[in-house]
């Protein structure tokens, strides 16, 4: 059972401040955010050591209490919108210390059929490696996706599941108790208690939902299939319709004794050969990728689509630039290089790029999006739609002398062996290198500011 002080020892307070503080290098826009206490980051920053030693002595005396959270709406695509809990930052502080130690001290006890929020080798990458090679040979899967998983979990159920492993009659069961039956102020400034849920947008939310779905983890092992968790996306996979069909069966009526429920719309049944009960396709998408009959991966529409909007924001923003140069090989150049900056040098988006090529094998699909990244360069640089004649100002060869990358030549890269990114060096990486700019800019700065003053001390000022 795990205990405040095992807490303590596992994952120092400091670790988890610097992490919050860190994250504010590559989302800047977040330290402007604010909770129910109406303060930016800059606002609680301008004092941290002093705000930062308070905090540790209220949890050390076992006084700490969580504040309400904010409660704002955010339009992730064009017909969703989430309800997101934003904590002031004192919480934030000490939620990412919670999810990162209780996910430390729970790493082994977590399924290993469970990939998302992980700590160890697991995550997205891992999940997809081991379903890409799965499809090879599995010709039966079944599809599940928990409806609103995060906003529907039931406080009883979780809080039971919770005094499995944490010491019930310490600090740290209390401290996680009130960020499941949290307190919200409600977008008409009311403080109204949860009564249902947990607070998507806090941290701990990660590691809550991995502890609510374990014990149905686990007891998916007791079938001869192949089974898959990302956060409430599911996959059940096997060579066996029958074992399949069971599996998602138990799964449907675990999910229920859950008080869960399940989207009606993606809960598919699926095959590459004909079957009753099963649907048979030559493809399907899992994850942001296709998956198709003969072995073949391909990126989800909504994946390229993304990929696409990548390009497009990045010439967007030399739009300007483009239609002040008049020289066109000059205006080409421009435009070749902000795509291959969005590859290289934008973090998430370069990210993003490389960890879908690396797992992509379709290269007719790729060859088509290359040759859209040319069409959409071409529109740039000319100021106007994209038509097949304006290929003739154009040779192929100029766009590849001027440098402009290609997908298909990145991915057979990656799946050769060439080209190695991890996104956490990536990041640690552009960060370095941005830092050191940064103060190399400010040592000149500070040496032009010498040099002025050595100048005026060295003029004797005007007699009248």
């Amino acid at each position: 059972m795990i205990t405040f002080d095992q807490c303590l020892s596992t994952m120092p307070l400091e670790h988890a401040a610097l992490d919050v503080i860190n994250k504010l290098v590559f989302h800047p826009r977040k330290a402007y955010t604010t909770s129910s206490d109406g303060k930016t980051y800059f606002e609680f920053g301008s004092r941290l050591m002093g705000r930062f030693h308070k905090l540790k002595k209220t949890l050390l005396k076992r006084d700490y209490r969580f504040k309400p959270s904010k409660l704002v709406r955010k339009r992730t695509k064009l017909s969703k919108i989430r309800d997101i809990y934003l904590s002031c930052w004192d919480d934030k502080i000490v939620e990412t210390w919670l999810n990162d130690t209780l996910n430390r001290l729970l790493s082994e006890w977590f399924s290993k059929h469970a990939y998302a929020y992980r700590i160890d080798d697991l995550g997205l990458d891992s999940c997809q490696d081991k379903i890409i090679k799965i499809s090879q040979f599995a010709k039966f899967f079944v599809k599940r996706d928990i409806k609103q998983y995060f906003y529907s979990i039931d406080h009883e159920i979780l809080l039971r599941q919770l005094a499995e492993v944490l010491q019930k009659d310490d600090f740290i069961y209390e401290l996680v108790r009130q960020r499941v039956q949290f307190k919200y102020v409600d977008l008409d400034g009311t403080i109204k208690p949860a009564t249902i849920g947990i607070p998507f947008g806090s941290p701990l939310a990660c590691t809550l939902s991995n502890i609510h779905l374990t014990a149905l983890d686990k007891e998916m092992t007791q079938f001869k299939v192949h089974y898959f968790r990302y956060a409430d996306d599911v996959l059940i996979a096997g060579t066996d319709p029958d074992e399949v069909l069971r599996a998602a069966a138990f799964f449907d009526k675990s999910v229920v004794d859950l008080k869960l429920a399940l989207k009606e719309s993606h809960a598919l049944q699926l095959s590459f050969i004909e079957h009753p009960g099963f649907t048979k396709v030559s493809r399907f998408t899992h994850l942001g990728l296709e998956l198709m009959a003969d072995g073949r991966v391909k990126f989800g529409l909504g994946k390229q689509r993304k990929i696409m909007n990548f390009f497009r924001k990045e010439l967007n923003i030399h739009k300007r630039k483009l239609r002040a140069t008049p020289s066109l090989d000059e205006r080409l150049r421009i435009a070749v290089l902000a795509v291959n900056s969005m590859i290289d040098n934008r973090i998430r988006s370069a990210a993003i790029v490389d960890y879908y090529l690396k797992h992509v094998t379709f290269e007719e699909q790729l060859k088509n999006i290359d040759r859209l990244v040319a069409e959409m360069v071409i529109s740039h640089v000319l100021d106007k739609p994209f038509r097949k004649s304006d290929f003739g100002q154009f040779h192929s060869r100029s766009f590849r002398e001027m440098g402009l990358q290609s997908l298909l030549h990145r991915s057979r890269l990656h799946h050769h062996g060439h080209l190695h990114v991890s996104f956490l060096s990536m990041h640690n990486e552009l960060v370095a290198r941005r830092h050191q700019e940064q103060h190399q800019r400010r040592r000149e700065r500070i040496d032009q500011m010498r040099l002025s003053r050595k100048i005026k001390r060295s003029v004797p000022s005007d007699v009248s």
